[in-house]
């Protein structure tokens, strides 16, 4: 029965199986597994397996979504779309690096992590572009927003320090980030609406 305590006990053995196949590399066996298990499961699952390799290279990535296109649908509950967007989600997630147990994961967020999370989005196909516009419209925010409150930061303290540098700007450019998102990241039919 769907909803039977042994229902439950095999989706949980094949979810820690996942884990395991993750864990241990393997993974191209990671989507043949991950299919049988429920929807929640799948989507909780899969979202930290991609959020975890976020930083592997771009031809990994493509590799990993034809084989996850393979064994999971695109559409549905459960599907890749809505695997993406929850790693998308969790990663525009603030985390308090005061908060104890959280404080290790506080380190690995921020603009970096959400550009590599973007790439999911974009070597996905053409039916997670949506979703890959809208965080990345958030993350170029949140990088020209960056750099404006560095320099801002960098500024006040060299006015307490006592005197200038002649304008000079050592804050990492964040509209230089921004515009290389937009450039090298976004799929060629979203930066020509990014560029206007």
């Amino acid at each position: 029965q769907a909803g039977g305590a042994l229902h439950f006990h095999l989706n949980k053995v094949v979810n820690l199986y996942v884990v395991h196949l993750v864990a241990r590399r393997r993974y191209a066996l990671v989507p043949r597994y991950a299919r049988h298990l429920r929807a929640p499961v799948r989507l909780e699952t899969y979202a930290r397996f991609l959020s975890l390799l976020a930083p592997a290279s771009l031809e990994t990535k493509k590799r990993i979504i034809q084989e996850a296109l393979e064994w999971i649908p695109m559409e549905h509950e459960g599907g890749l779309r809505a695997i993406v967007a929850r790693v998308l989600d969790d990663s525009r997630e603030v985390v308090d690096p005061l908060s104890g147990a959280a404080a290790g994961a506080a380190a690995t967020r921020g603009p970096r992590h959400r550009e590599d999370v973007l790439e999911w989005a974009c070597v996905a196909g053409a039916d997670t572009h949506a979703e890959a516009a809208t965080h990345a419209c958030a993350l170029v925010r949140q990088l020209c927003l960056t750099r404006t409150s560095a320099a801002v930061a960098e500024e006040n303290e060299r006015g307490r320090a006592g005197g200038g540098d002649g304008g000079h700007r050592s804050a990492p450019s964040g509209e230089a980030r921004a515009r290389r998102v937009v450039a090298e990241l976004l799929p060629a039919d979203l930066q020509a609406n990014a560029a206007a």
